[in-house]
């Protein structure tokens, strides 16, 4: 009796597993019908002038009056290589 009760389990074990799966692969599945659309992007989207001058940034951090979040919206400023990088690649035309 239980080998028996035992296989049943495994079984069960077995077929829910396989379910789950089968049902996960669903999901990823496209229609046959799907078409990808194309997007019309201008050429002056990514490397033209969009923001002349000098950006400015709100302080919408301020709102909360944390004196923990503006040091470390000031530790962020400070070390963000990006901002560093930008006025550099800018001046040689990158």
């Amino acid at each position: 009796m239980r080998a028996e009760g035992r296989q049943k389990k495994h079984w069960r074990r077995r077929i829910a597993a396989v379910s789950c799966c089968l049902w996960l692969v669903t999901g990823c599945v496209q229609g046959p019908d799907y078409v990808k659309p194309t997007i019309v992007v201008p050429p002056a989207y990514r490397f033209g002038e969009q923001f002349p001058g000098t950006a400015q940034q709100p302080a919408w951090w301020n709102a909360y009056r944390d004196p923990y979040l503006d040091g470390l919206v000031r530790e962020a400023l400070a070390n963000n290589l990006d901002l560093r990088i930008a006025p550099a690649r800018r001046r040689t035309g990158q």
